[in-house]
């Protein structure tokens, strides 16, 4: 418990999560502690070099995941799906993106988050959770709120 961690949408997302960066931290200021290890996701749309789930953690503003809930094109899609119909947008819980701290490396809590999502509000989440993994289910540990795009967004916000 506690080594691995997540962002995950608390509400409806209508064409599907798309997020620049995430940043977690141990720090209540998000000025240190940041969680670091192997990204992890609910899915991406692909091509995974493109959206993939590590464009949300590399440090990088112009690098996007989108998740498995956003619109794919039919020509990205796998061998023999091109003519299937995915479905387009996330239900609550459906799109998430975190961190495997790895076996060993556990954090008590995440205190701060930073995340980037795209301009355009039908692929943002409002509301987002953060979770941590208790061992057997995930957790919502707290719920960042009023969050917008095409900024970064800071929760708890600045003083």
């Amino acid at each position: 418990p506690g080594s691995l961690w997540r962002v995950e949408n608390a509400v409806e997302v209508p064409e599907g999560w798309a997020v620049y960066e995430v940043e977690m931290f141990t720090s209540s200021d998000c000025s240190s502690g940041r969680l670091s290890g192997e990204i992890i996701a609910s899915g991406y749309a692909p091509p995974i070099e493109e959206h993939g789930p590590i464009n949300s953690m590399d440090g990088n503003t112009s690098t996007i995941w989108m998740s498995q809930c956003c619109p794919i094109d039919e020509f990205q899609r796998p061998l023999g799906f091109e003519l299937f119909e995915f479905h387009v947008g996330c239900n609550i819980g459906d799109a998430w993106v975190g961190v495997d701290l790895g076996a060993g490396n556990t954090v008590n809590n995440v205190k701060c988050v930073r995340i980037f999502q795209v301009g355009y509000e039908k692929m943002q989440s409002q509301m987002a959770y953060v979770s941590k993994w208790n061992g057997t289910a995930w957790s919502p540990q707290w719920v960042l709120d009023g969050l917008g795009g095409s900024e970064w967004n800071r929760r708890p916000a600045s003083p």
